[in-house]
């Protein structure tokens, strides 16, 4: 089997292999693929009979902290096909993505586990659990007493990414895709159902991501400081007729390590990037966030 870089070529076949492995139809793997995948981006296990057996991608992503700007990868849709598992494919890629960051002179690698399992495998590998998210189940009606005058409309694309980028770059630490993957997702997230607020008040500005199922409202992301959200929820849960809020978050927003749920795992291509608990206690990387 060989081991290779992709090619725009390899899409659709990497898309029937996508959707073998995980949960994603082949037609949504393929739109992902297309509009992301450069060469340099993915690499394959190409079989002879000209088939793929497993595959990843190399995302870019920057991790930004107080005092600097690093460059990565985040390694997205790694897979083995079923029939080839147990034969050390999913060991050669991850050796040779690593070869290839370096080559592409990027300073760590990133991802996020498809499940619990996989974060002992990937600790085999190095690979350190570093970013966590609170995971709350909020009575809207708790927080009127916290309720103060606010703006909130619905707001499209643009000034979304705008907010999101100013919240996630007010952070200690944080990782987050280049402008292009934001793009990206936006349209992931218009497809997967969800409605984005700005939010005003005196304890700041910001943005929430949600989906609504009766009267319940899921919050994919609360980009903003938790103040400003616990003091606005009463506002946000009335304009939308909603009783109950389930919120995924920065784990600032836990209020006891119950509520914190591993989630991102890293592995620093250079020592300067080992990073200290102390020094940055709240590292957040939501790059797909809670879909």
């Amino acid at each position: 089997m060989i081991l290779r870089s992709t090619t725009r070529e390899d899409v659709p076949a990497m898309a029937q292999l996508w959707s073998a492995c995980f949960s994603d139809t082949r037609e949504e793997a393929q739109s992902f693929l297309e509009q992301v995948l450069r060469p340099e981006y993915g690499l394959v296990i190409q079989q002879p009979d000209g088939s793929l057996a497993a595959m990843l991608t190399m995302l870019p992503v920057m991790m930004h902290t107080n005092t600097n700007i690093y460059k990565g990868s985040y390694l997205y849709g790694v897979c083995t096909h079923p029939r080839w598992r147990g034969q050390g494919l999913f060991h050669r890629l991850m050796e040779r993505a690593k070869e290839e960051a370096i080559n592409q002179n990027r300073q760590f690698l990133c991802l996020v586990p498809e499940g619990e399992e996989l974060f002992s495998l990937y600790r085999s590998l190095g690979f350190e659990p570093l970013f966590y998210r609170a995971r709350r189940e909020l009575d809207p009606a708790e927080y009127l007493q916290q309720q103060v005058l606010c703006t909130m409309e619905e707001i499209g694309g643009g000034y979304y990414i705008k907010l999101r980028q100013l919240y996630l770059s007010s952070l200690d630490l944080s990782v987050q895709f280049d402008g292009t993957l934001q793009d990206y997702l936006y349209q992931d997230l218009k497809e997967a159902g969800c409605r984005m607020v700005s939010v005003q008040c005196r304890y700041g500005h910001g943005c929430a991501v949600f989906t609504q199922k009766g009267d319940t409202l899921f919050i994919r992301e609360a980009a903003m400081d938790p103040t400003c959200f616990y003091s606005t929820l009463a506002t946000l849960a009335e304009r939308f007729d909603a009783k109950r809020v389930v919120l995924t978050a920065h784990p600032a927003y836990a209020q006891s390590p119950a509520e914190l749920i591993p989630y991102g795992m890293y592995l620093p291509l250079q020592q300067k990037l080992s990073l200290s608990r102390e020094k940055h206690p709240y590292p957040y990387m939501n790059l797909m966030l809670d879909l």
